[in-house]
């Protein structure tokens, strides 16, 4: 095992290193990490706060692509991808398992 493995926080040490050689040095990609290695990401880890957080990112992935499709990456280096429009009909799908997770409570 190497020095770096055996200190205190090496996979957050790793991660850091590799986070900040791919996205670059700036405040935002501080931010992130930050956050990130403190676990402080979401105020909750309840399924629910997850499953609305990937929801309004697929939502958020749409609108950029101005209705040609959903990107599927973001970087905080470059920004959105591309948009796949081949993709569309599995959201479309996931946003109606969605839809209907949510709005069953208030129907039974």
């Amino acid at each position: 095992m190497s020095i770096l493995g055996r200190l205190p926080y090496a996979n957050q040490l790793r991660t850091g290193v590799l986070f900040l050689q791919t996205f670059g040095v700036g405040t935002e990609q501080f931010r992130v990490l930050r956050h990130y290695l403190m676990g402080k990401l979401f105020p909750d880890f309840g399924d629910e706060v997850h499953l609305k957080a990937t929801m309004e990112w697929l939502a958020c992935a749409q609108d950029v692509c101005g209705g040609d499709g959903v990107s599927s990456i973001y970087s905080l280096k470059t920004g959105w991808g591309v948009a796949y429009p081949e993709t569309s009909g599995y959201i479309l799908a996931t946003y109606l398992a969605y839809a209907d997770r949510i709005y069953s409570k208030f129907w039974t």
